[in-house]
């Protein structure tokens, strides 16, 4: 590497450090739109979109839904599975079973799919890389740049399933 490459590595490791730390409200527009782009890349059709004003509120929204519809399909099979047996205790060994798979894997789920400054690393390497030279597929391009908007547009964000829930960043301390 060239003390040029090494510039263009610092310029880029500042650039992104502060886009990921940037404090105060964004613009909730153009962070929808940006959350949208990524869907899109990756071939994945739009969805709603909620904001939340805390990680808390952000991991509650996506364990709710998951975890609903996890119980209540759940207690259905356990329902016409254990009628003929003894059914406070089949249903109540898997209602337990369930609520704590769904809710670990739902934890999981969350964790990993919670997306927003903490992938400015990821973004700000494949960006760097670029320009030094590496070349993508028209297909990852369009990925890399609508990831790249997504972390100078948004706060903390996670894309699920059937939803984007989105939060503002933090306020300026």
């Amino acid at each position: 590497m060239t003390p040029d490459d090494h510039d263009v590595i610092a310029r880029y490791r500042a650039e992104w450090y502060a886009a990921a730390t940037a404090p105060g409200p964004v613009d909730r527009a153009r962070a929808e739109a940006a959350a949208q782009a990524v869907r899109a890349a990756h071939g994945l059709p739009p969805v709603p979109v909620t904001w939340v004003a805390s990680p808390r509120e952000s991991l509650w929204y996506s364990l709710g839904s998951s975890l609903g519809a996890s119980l209540g399909d759940s207690l259905r099979v356990s329902l016409r599975g254990s009628l003929g047996a003894s059914l406070w205790t089949s249903l109540w060994a898997s209602l337990w079973t369930s609520l704590r798979d769904s809710l670990r894997d739902s934890i999981r789920d969350s964790l990993w799919t919670s997306i927003g400054p903490l992938d400015a690393g990821w973004v700000a390497t494949g960006l760097c890389g670029r320009e030094l030279g590496a070349t993508y597929s028209a297909a990852h391009n369009a990925q890399l740049d609508a990831w790249a908007e997504a972390v100078r547009s948004c706060g903390p964000w996670w894309c699920l399933p059937d939803k984007i829930v989105m939060m503002d960043r933090q306020p300026t301390p």
